[in-house]
């Protein structure tokens, strides 16, 4: 998602401009961010601009405490989730980066610094597990409902049950280290990217 999102918002910003209209940015080298909420506000900086101003904010934002602060976390990433798409992956990403966002939040109260290449690494890192994981469940959902829906076919049609299940099970589980690399490469790609 990062190169068209990001393309199709330099499109619109630069066809604005052609107006005289001036829009806000909405991405800022997310890929270099030193921490994951660091790359929430690089990343789709309006529309999270508008979840914390109409969603967290309102909530009590950091105002009342860190189990609140966290709480009201989850809810605009689990608001993000339902944006990205209703389906249960959308939903585990926005939960996911909530999650993460929280562990950042209880990380800031011990004061312990890190070197910024150090942080930037280990927030690539995490975002490259985090879409990693997230193909993986893909995956699995897909492997769930594939079995169920091939016999249900099978017994629409009266056709015999072939090789054809086993193929498509096998394909689907070699696919998830194909998949896994390729997202790999694809975060690689934009680290060098935006370094230069």
């Amino acid at each position: 998602g990062y190169f068209d999102f990001s393309g199709y918002c330099d499109i619109a910003l630069g066809s604005a401009f052609l107006f005289n209209i001036n829009l806000p940015w909405n991405f800022n080298s997310p890929y270099k961010a030193q921490s994951i909420t660091d790359y929430w506000n690089r990343w789709n900086m309006t529309l999270i601009r508008f979840l914390k101003d109409y969603v967290f904010i309102p909530l009590g934002g950091n105002s009342k405490g860190l189990i609140r602060s966290c709480f009201n976390v989850m809810v605009v990433f689990f608001i993000y989730g339902c944006w990205k798409g209703s389906n249960i992956v959308n939903l585990l990403y926005g939960l996911l980066n909530g999650i993460l966002i929280c562990i950042n939040k209880i990380w800031e109260k011990t004061n312990i610094k890190i070197p910024k290449a150090i942080s930037i690494g280990i927030t690539f890192i995490t975002l490259i597990l985090l879409d990693i994981i997230l193909n993986f469940v893909t995956a699995v959902l897909m492997l769930i409902l594939i079995n169920p829906l091939s016999k249900l076919f099978s017994k629409l049609f009266k056709s015999k049950k072939t090789d054809e299940n086993k193929y498509l099970l096998d394909t689907a589980v070699l696919s998830v280290p194909v998949v896994a690399i390729n997202q790999l490469n694809n975060q690689l790609l934009l680290l060098f990217e935006e370094t230069k």
